[in-house]
């Protein structure tokens, strides 16, 4: 296997049997020069259609150039409809926004030369970006309980990793606190290249010095008496991130070392913290209760017209450690009734909610492309699920349709699950279709049996199962079922890791459509 060194973890050998998808790959010259048609032409000319990553990768191995794959890069294909919808002509495509994730093309316009400027989708979630600190810790003391308040107190949301079944995964993570000596930075999986890392070496000095991992860090926090130590133990060695002059491996790095003296530990802090903690991606102070462990996101597809008082009574739900947030996204075109865009009317809604609990947990959630409408919604929400896991600090999600109910004790039922290690809850529902001559349905992981806003998920499973509405894009059939195979990718899962027992399901009626 060709080492590839990163600061987001491991690298992938290539499967025996290559298949890629587009041109989602990146070469190095001189090697690539070989394969070369004639000059500046890479690709068969007779071919321009298909099967030409293919080949080309077969011919990486022909000539014995090693290949990885990374599960850290992340792309959103639109199935070739965007060059379809968009007019556009080949070979006058191009975005000038480097970090594009999702777009749509139907509603970009061109400038004069017909290149296309494109939406971020980290505008497009507004208050719903959080920034979230992660801890690495084995017990509780009074500097972490420090540090832990100091973050709240801007607004951060906290994670303790000790509470995953994976210490070393840090998605979704922008700051990283590390308590442990033992804790390996060169393990992280799934980090932000913004991720910022810190060390708390307060106890187990000599531990720390010796690790291996503490040359990656952005800052040290230490003691007075142990500073020096830091200091003159620099430049550490670490491996190269890139390649290295002269084809070596190891480099060195120097890291700032703050000194965390006496009565001064709070003030050193609040410096640390100030400086790291600057809220990534212009992101807004929290304005929900960010004291409750448990972060329940709500996504609520909404459409044009329709009355979403009643499922906005969810939003005046208490429970003891959970908060629930609620993302309002049309799937719909914005339509006008009466004088006012349907999308004003639920900036309307949202408003008079938050005021009435007295904190912001409703919003609408603006992407940036249009739905197109064979996805039933699908699209926007499997925009809005990637979108909130990466940037809102959600532990668990509920994705619903905006005109379901739910009862009064829905929030508290979900938490106890929650509190017993349960990672998919699902629960029994009212429909307004009739199954075999009833509308009382008795939840089962089974089809015809679940229902969209039927069932919770933390967002760590949805990360690792890898489930979405729409795994084959536009491609993917039996739209109508969608609910059902989310679930049973989340299930298969769990039972394929032996984690069957984290599976609840309620029966009692939590919600009903309207």
């Amino acid at each position: 296997m060709l080492k590839i060194l990163c600061s987001t973890g491991e690298a992938f050998e290539t499967p025996e049997i290559l298949r890629f998808g587009g041109f989602f790959f990146g070469v190095r010259t001189p090697e690539v020069k070989e394969l070369e048609y004639s000059d500046g032409v890479l690709f068969d000319p007779s071919n321009v259609l298909f099967g030409q990553e293919n080949s080309l990768m077969e011919s990486f191995r022909s000539l014995g150039i090693k290949t990885v794959v990374t599960k850290e890069a992340f792309i959103f294909h639109y199935k070739s409809v965007t060059v379809k919808k968009s007019g556009y002509e080949v070979g006058k495509l191009s975005a000038k926004n480097s970090n594009l994730k999702y777009y749509h093309t139907g509603s970009n316009s061109a400038d004069g030369d017909g290149h296309h400027d494109f939406t971020k989708s980290d505008g497009a979630l507004g208050e719903a970006m959080t920034t979230v600190v992660a801890i690495a810790s084995n017990g509780v003391d009074d500097l972490l309980l420090m540090s832990e308040r100091l973050w709240r107190e801007k607004g951060c949301v906290i994670r303790y990793l000790s509470d995953s079944r994976d210490l070393y995964d840090v998605a979704g993570v922008d700051i990283l606190l590390v308590f442990l000596p033992s804790y390996q930075l060169t393990k992280v999986r799934q980090a932000k290249p913004t991720l910022e890392k810190i060390a708390v070496a307060t106890d187990e000095v000599e531990k720390w010095m010796s690790s291996d991992s503490i040359g990656y860090y952005d800052v040290i926090l230490t003691t007075e008496e142990f500073s020096q130590g830091f200091l003159d133990r620099q430049p550490f060695t670490v491996n190269c991130i890139k390649r290295c002059p002269a084809g070596e491996f190891l480099s060195t790095r120097s890291v700032p070392v703050k000194t965390l003296a006496g009565g001064s530990r709070y003030s050193t802090l609040v410096d640390v913290i100030s400086h790291h903690g600057s809220f990534p991606g212009g992101r807004r102070r929290a304005c929900f209760n960010n004291e409750k462990r448990h972060q329940l996101c709500v996504i609520a597809r909404a459409y044009s017209g329709q009355d979403i008082t009643s499922f906005l009574s969810l939003a005046r739900q208490e429970s003891s450690n959970m908060e629930v947030r609620i993302f309002v996204l049309n799937t719909d075109a914005d339509s006008e009734q009466n004088g006012v865009r349907f999308t004003d009317r639920i900036k309307a809604l949202a408003a008079s909610s938050n005021e009435e609990t007295g904190r912001c947990n409703v919003h609408l959630l603006e992407p940036p492309f249009q739905s197109e409408p064979s996805t039933y919604g699908y699209d926007l929400t499997d925009w809005a699920l990637e979108a909130l896991i990466d940037s809102a600090g959600c532990t668990h999600f509920l994705t619903t349709n905006a005109d379901n109910y739910y009862i009064p004790g829905f929030l508290a039922a979900t938490e106890e699950n929650i509190n017993k290690g349960k990672e998919l809850i699902a629960f029994d529902f009212l429909t307004h279709h009739p199954r075999d001559g009833t509308n009382v349905i008795n939840v089962k992981l089974e089809r015809k049996f679940i229902d969209l806003g039927s069932f919770v998920t933390s967002a760590e499973v949805i990360r690792k199962s890898g489930a979405t509405f729409l795994p084959n894009g536009l491609a993917t059939e039996e739209l109508f079922a969608r609910d059902w195979f989310f679930v049973d990718k989340v299930q298969k899962y769990l039972k394929e890791n032996q984690r069957q027992e984290q599976i609840s399901l309620i029966h009692k009626v939590l919600y009903s459509h309207q």
